[in-house]
């Protein structure tokens, strides 16, 4: 039933009244979604598959998790679009970079207390927009899936490459026991360190760097500094790092292993 101002100035005095205190905190709350919604979009541009680039506005979430889908405008006035990683090629917002992949994601769990029994890759394929770290030459992604892993990527030629690592516990003989019995360890595979060897290998004392190099944003854009210092090739991109912070828990020791 539509209530017009009229009708409303025939009710009591007291129902008038809070019926327009209703109307007063209605038209804030609209008023406020709709700047709220207008704030998040900041300029950007999307690539398409056939090499258009649009440019317009990018609804920008601060994402901790790697946008499954994004929403563009031409204009803050006009139909915002839906995309996602199969539609375009890539997309920019503010100082942040997203290539559409479809990529192999490590999907065991992370976290110390629930780590697997064993070194086998659990790999999952899927179609992803990946954050560039660093473009040029030699590439570097960062992604994050939705079990909340820390993945990064290099690029050969159009193919994206997954640098593979798990940290994962197995059982050992305790050392300096006084009987012989067995504890749970952290160990890593680091797969990625091979690979990594043979990607820079246009920089021939890169090696024993890359063998010190951690599974870390920090560490691995060190690494590719190093290595575009190197070779003297020109970095076209690279994205602030930003403080990852670090969930520690209690474990019964920290050895490494790369297969």
């Amino acid at each position: 039933m539509e209530i017009t101002y009229k009708k409303i100035e025939s009710l009591p005095m007291k129902i008038k009244d809070i019926l327009l205190r209703i109307t007063g905190i209605l038209f804030i709350a609209f008023c406020s979604h709709a700047t709220y919604g207008q704030v998040n979009f900041k300029p950007g541009y999307v690539v398409k598959h056939s090499g258009d680039t649009l440019h317009g506005f990018i609804d920008y979430r601060s994402w901790k998790i790697n946008p499954d889908k994004i929403f563009f405008k031409e204009s803050l006035a006009g139909e915002k679009v839906s995309y996602r990683p199969f539609d375009i090629r890539c997309f920019g917002v503010l100082d942040e970079i997203y290539e559409s992949a479809v990529i192999e994601t490590e999907i065991s769990p992370s976290n110390i207390q629930n780590l697997e029994f064993g070194a086998d890759l659990n790999l999952m394929a899927d179609t992803a927009f990946l954050q560039a770290m660093m473009l040029g030459e030699k590439s570097l992604y960062f992604y994050v899936n939705n079990r909340g892993n820390n993945q990064f990527y290099i690029k050969s030629d159009s193919a994206f490459q997954f640098l593979a690592y798990k940290r994962y516990i197995k059982k050992v003989r305790a050392e300096n026991a006084a009987r012989q019995t067995e504890e749970t360890k952290v160990f890593e595979n680091q797969t990625y360190i091979g690979q990594l060897i043979l990607y820079m290998e246009g920089c021939p004392d890169i090696k024993p760097r890359i063998e010190k190099t951690k599974y870390t944003k920090k560490g691995l854009e060190n690494l590719f500094n190093y290595y575009y210092k190197c070779t003297g090739s020109e970095v076209q991109f690279q994205k602030e790092t930003e403080k990852i912070k670090t969930t520690f828990g209690v474990v019964a020791g920290l050895s490494v292993t790369s297969l």
